[in-house]
């Protein structure tokens, strides 16, 4: 019996970005769902969940990551998240109060990428 892929959900903006993070993490062996703003990516929780990892842009039109990981915190979600932004700055209570395992800077390689989600995610 398979072992069901690990659920990643993507929130990125950037229609190119979004699409390259997804091919590279199903590449790796993830179920990846991706959303085009905050807005979309609470929606997609809501609906369905079942995530193991939050990877979030924080400046996003509509709602920015920070304001989705409150909002889905505050409905209960306790997965782990990481931030991938070019200008983001969390200190470490922060990151702490809101459970994010860490932040990548933009641009970001996909080393570093599926390095930070491997760490992320011990078991994958």
């Amino acid at each position: 019996m398979s072992v069901p892929a690990l659920r990643i959900l993507v929130v990125e903006d950037v229609s190119e970005l979004r699409e390259v993070m997804r091919e590279v993490l199903l590449a790796e062996g993830f179920e990846v769902i991706v959303a085009g703003d905050g807005r979309e990516g609470f929606d997609l929780y809501c609906r369905d969940p079942r995530y193991d990892l939050l990877l979030l842009d924080d400046e996003m039109p509509r709602m920015s990551g920070r304001e989705l990981l409150r909002a889905l915190r505050a409905q209960g979600a306790r997965m782990p998240a990481l931030f991938c932004s070019g200008s983001l700055e969390v200190d470490a209570s922060e990151r702490a109060s809101m459970g994010v395992a860490g932040v990548l800077r933009k641009p970001v390689t996909i080393a570093d990428l599926t390095a930070a989600v491997r760490r992320t995610l011990p078991n994958a």
